[in-house]
Parts: structure tokens; sequence; C-alpha cells
């Protein structure tokens, strides 16, 4: 089986790292940048979130009083402050279990 691509990014912040990992994670739909190519359904994304946790979701939202929306990713690794990693996926790709 071949393994999917994969990106490592870095950015360097004015934060320590629990106050960054927690803006990251918690505030997304604070700082992730609206627009048609930011999305999977532009025409129905309202918001985006992380769950919390391994086996949390990224998801695009689409209803407002459910949360519920476009999955686009799973969270593999939560380590507050240390860590995140995620598997993401676009609207038509399927990410493949490791």
């Amino acid at each position: 089986m071949k393994l999917p691509d994969s990106v490592i990014a870095t950015v360097e912040v004015a934060l320590d790292p629990p106050t960054a990992f927690a803006v990251f994670t918690e505030e997304i739909g604070q700082w992730w940048r609206p627009g048609p190519i930011n999305w999977n359904d532009s025409r129905r994304a309202i918001g985006i979130r992380i769950e919390p946790g391994v086996g949390g979701r990224w998801i695009e939202v689409y209803d407002a009083s459910t949360g519920e929306g476009f999955d686009c990713g799973r969270i593999t690794v939560w380590e507050p402050g240390v860590r995140f990693v995620f598997l993401y996926q676009d609207a038509g790709h399927t990410v493949e279990p490791q």
C-alpha cells in the first residue's frame, strides 16, 4: 500500500505552546479564512470546528443548530501544547487509514 503524501508545516508565533495549541484548535473558526477556495462546499459552509482528542473530527459546518457538516478529517494525535496530527481530506477524496 502506498502511503499518502504528507505535509509538515511549522509556524512561529509569539505565544507559549499551550496557548498556541488552544487558539489553533479551539478558535479555528476565528482565524480560518472563509472563501470559495477554503471550503469544500462554499455555498453551504458557515464555519469550521475541531473536536478535541484522538478520533475527533475536523468539520466544515453546514448546520448552525447541530454543528454538523462535512468531515474534513480525523485527529490522530492530540497532545495539547506539544503536538497535533490529523488526516485531512477534500471533498471527492478519501483518506486511507494508516
